[in-house]
C-alpha cells in the first residue's frame, strides 16, 4: 500500500477517497502501531491549527472558572482545543504571550485580560496574526 492512500484513509476529510475496507485495515495497522497524527504538519498543511488561545487575566478570579467551563465547552463543539494562558495582569507577560500563540499559529485569541494600555497590542495581532474576540472587558472604539 502506497503511503498516500495510507495517508488519506487516515485524514477525514479525505477519508471518502478510500475504500471503506482500505479504511478499516489502515485504522488497524494505525492503531496497532499506536499512530497519532502530527498536528503542527497537519496544520501548516491545511493553513489552521484548530487551536485557540484563551488569555486570562487571573487564575485566581472566581468569575473564571465558569468563563473557561462555557469556553471549552463551544469550542469543543466546533472541534476547536484551547490553550489557556494568564498574564497576572502583566503588559509584559501578556507580551510574551501573544508571542507564544503567534508562533503556534493559533486560529484565533479569546481574551478575557484586555486593559486600555494593552489595546495596540492585542489591535496588532487582531490584524496581523489571527482574529481576537474580547470577553469581559472592552476595549472602546477597538471595534473588538
Amino acid at each position: 500500500m502506497h503511503y498516500s492512500t495510507a495517508s488519506k484513509a487516515l485524514d477525514p476529510s479525505k477519508a471518502r477517497l478510500v475504500s471503506a475496507a482500505t479504511r478499516a485495515r489502515v485504522r488497524e495497522v494505525a492503531d496497532s502501531l499506536g499512530y497519532r497524527p502530527h498536528l503542527p504538519a497537519r496544520g501548516l498543511r491545511r493553513g489552521r491549527t484548530a487551536t485557540i488561545g484563551v488569555i486570562l487575566a487571573d487564575l485566581g478570579n472566581p468569575y473564571i472558572p465558569p468563563l473557561v467551563r462555557g469556553l471549552r465547552g463551544v469550542l469543543e463543539l466546533a472541534d476547536l482545543t484551547p490553550i489557556v494562558v494568564e498574564t497576572e495582569v502583566s503588559a509584559a507577560r501578556l507580551e510574551r504571550v501573544l508571542e507564544s500563540l503567534a508562533g503556534q499559529r493559533v486560529d484565533g485569541v479569546i481574551a478575557a485580560c484586555a486593559r486600555t494600555g494593552d489595546a495596540d497590542r492585542i489591535l496588532e495581532f487582531d490584524k496581523n496574526v489571527a482574529p481576537v474576540v474580547l470577553a469581559v472587558r472592552r476595549l472602546p472604539g477597538s471595534g473588538l
